[in-house]
């Protein structure tokens, strides 16, 4: 599973994206983001999300790893995925 939690001081702003396995290892950190925040996650398959974040009255989108690696998509609010 994974979680996205957050600082809720609006001057000091900062996000983490945390993994949990499933077979009852600890958690792990795999992202963070400061200043902003992680808003919204959505798997895209076993070893990759889409995540969305915020940085001031700026949205983006980025694809992590569960590995940690990171890709950006763009900037925008992630709404949901396309599924086929």
């Amino acid at each position: 599973m994974g979680y996205a939690n957050a600082r809720g001081d609006p001057e000091n702003e900062a996000g983490q994206l945390v993994l949990v396995p499933a077979r009852g290892e600890g958690p792990s950190l795999i992202a963070s983001h400061a200043p902003g925040a992680f808003g919204r996650i959505e798997w895209i398959d076993e070893a990759r999300m889409a995540v969305g974040y915020w940085e001031g009255d700026a949205s983006f989108v980025d694809v992590v790893a569960v590995d940690g690696s990171r890709r950006a998509v763009g900037q925008g609010r992630l709404i949901g995925l396309m599924r086929r």
